[in-house]
């Protein structure tokens, strides 16, 4: 995992996002113009600023890409924010109800059930899905799971890091471009 080039990695998933011109009109001039669908990198400040807020320390996947670009546009169709270290969060401060609706109204011994309440979500909703990480599933890298979670979905798709889940979705993200 320590090896994976972040960097070369979102430049070329970028300019991939870039090479469609319905979604090129739609980004920010300064994003165009870069040819970077992220931002500036994380500093180690804000790293440990977020990992003082959540009382954690991140997996090693997700700081190295936070450390590349502090939030990124859009992976697929579906997720059209990755969280900056500003916007990062518990799942539990920011969607209760999201838990609730799972573990009270649809109980299962599933993944959503078990897992959803300490989970971190790292997105927005996008088209009503999202990404999180599970630090109660931590590989002995540090690594903690991740997961694809989408209502529209019957359960959650999960990786064993960040770097997995990312990978996975631009594979996903090359296949739909390609039909």
């Amino acid at each position: 995992m320590a090896d994976f080039d972040w960097r070369a990695f979102l430049e070329r998933w970028s300019r991939e996002w870039l090479e469609d011109a319905a979604y090129r009109a739609e980004l920010p001039a300064e994003a165009r113009e870069a040819g970077w669908l992220g931002f500036a990198g994380a500093s180690e400040a804000q790293l440990a600023e977020l990992e003082a807020h959540l009382g954690v320390t991140l997996p090693p996947s997700y700081r190295a890409f936070l450390r590349v670009s502090n939030g990124w546009r859009a992976t697929s169709p579906f997720i059209t924010q990755l969280w900056s270290t500003d916007e990062v969060e518990w799942l539990s401060v920011r969607n209760q109800d999201l838990i609730d609706v799972w573990t009270l109204e649809v109980p299962s011994d599933g993944w959503e059930t078990r897992e959803l309440p300490t989970t971190l979500e790292i997105s927005d909703w996008g088209d009503s899905a999202l990404y999180l990480l599970n630090p109660r599933v931590t590989r002995p890298d540090g690594e903690w799971e991740a997961a694809f979670f989408a209502n529209w979905s019957p359960g959650a798709t999960v990786y064993g890091s960040f770097q997995e889940l990312m990978q996975a979705e631009y594979v996903a993200f090359r296949r739909l471009r390609s039909r």
